[in-house]
Formats: structure tokens, sequence, C-alpha cells
């Protein structure tokens, strides 16, 4: 588990309605836990843009060197939709798409309109 290097201690980073730890040697989350309440929730735009988490060092989040010339694209952890809701609607802030909550995905898959791949238990 990779440890936080500012804003906080321990392992577990922190976002609005959802949580991340990552794996350090993979660079990657290793799981996520998101709080859900599904009669409230929003919809989300997608959102192509990705940003380094500033809570960890650039070295410890995969940038877009991973994704050149091969068939990998980024994928949310965590749906979109599932942690964007709050009691209040002044206080809901969308959460950016940040590195640390992209996973590896096959691009043909996720690129598609229409096609979504889920796996429930």
């Amino acid at each position: 588990m990779l440890p936080l290097r500012r804003g906080g201690t321990g392992v577990e980073l922190k976002y609005q309605n959802f949580s991340v730890i990552m794996s350090a040697s993979r660079r990657l989350p290793m799981l996520t836990a998101v709080n859900l309440l599904g009669l409230d929730r929003e919809q989300v735009d997608r959102i192509d843009t990705w940003y380094f988490d500033g809570r960890l060092d650039k070295s410890d989040q995969w940038g877009d060197e991973l994704y050149h010339g091969n068939s990998l694209d980024r994928g949310h952890m965590v749906r979109r939709e599932d942690p964007v809701w709050a009691p209040s609607r002044s206080r809901l802030t969308p959460t950016p798409s940040t590195l640390p909550t992209a996973v590896l995905k096959w691009q043909a898959l996720i690129r598609k309109p229409g096609l979504a791949l889920r796996i429930t238990f």
C-alpha cells in the first residue's frame, strides 16, 4: 500500500463519497470503497482529462505514458455516477478524474457507444 506524501497520513485517498488505496508496486488503485445513495444520484458527463493527485508524488501514479502505443485506456475504478450525491445540492461537488482513481481497461470495450461491461457479484 502506498502512503500519502502530503495532505494527511495513512494510505487512504479520500474523495467525496469514496476512497482509494493505491498499490505501491503497480502505481494503480488496489481497492476502492464507495458510499451509495441510489435515489439521489446525479448524471455525470464523461471527462477525458485526468489529473495527478497532489497528495501523492507524480512518480507514484501512472500518467499518459502507460496508455500510448497500445490498446489500453483509462476507466474509472468507481462508476462516475455512484459517488455523486449529497444531502444538500449546494454541497455537491463532482470529483475530478484523478489518476489514482483510474484502472486499465481495454480501449475497444469502453469507447463504443452503448457498450458497457459490468461485473456484479
